[in-house]
């Protein structure tokens, strides 16, 4: 499997403390499933995954062959989260603030 790096620490910390195993699991296999036929081009593309309850956005770029950067995410109706804005940061913490049963099937 290949590499995920992080545009900064607001992706990483989404990445690795809000969506679940079982949905970090699910954008490896489709990351890479999908990375290999492409070319290291540094345009922005995206991947939906259909989750139970919601809709996760992944915004990414290939870097180069089996290594991808994780740009934004977007859950459901959100707006793209990049961790640039500081409302960003209060969804961020909105999140946080959910019970374990309130992020089961969103996250």
């Amino acid at each position: 499997m290949g590499q995920i790096t992080f545009s900064n620490i607001f992706t990483k910390v989404i990445f690795e403390n809000v969506l679940s195993a079982s949905t970090k699991e699910k954008i490896k296999q489709m990351l890479f499933q999908s990375v290999v036929a492409l070319p290291p081009l540094h345009s922005e593309r995206k991947m939906i995954l259909q989750l139970k309850k919601q809709k996760i956005t992944i915004f990414y770029q290939v870097i180069e062959e089996q290594s991808v950067q994780i740009l934004a995410y977007q859950f459901g109706g959100t707006d793209k989260l990049t961790g640039v804005s500081k409302a960003h940061f209060k969804t961020l913490d909105a999140i946080f603030q959910m019970t374990d049963e309130e992020k089961e099937g969103k996250f």
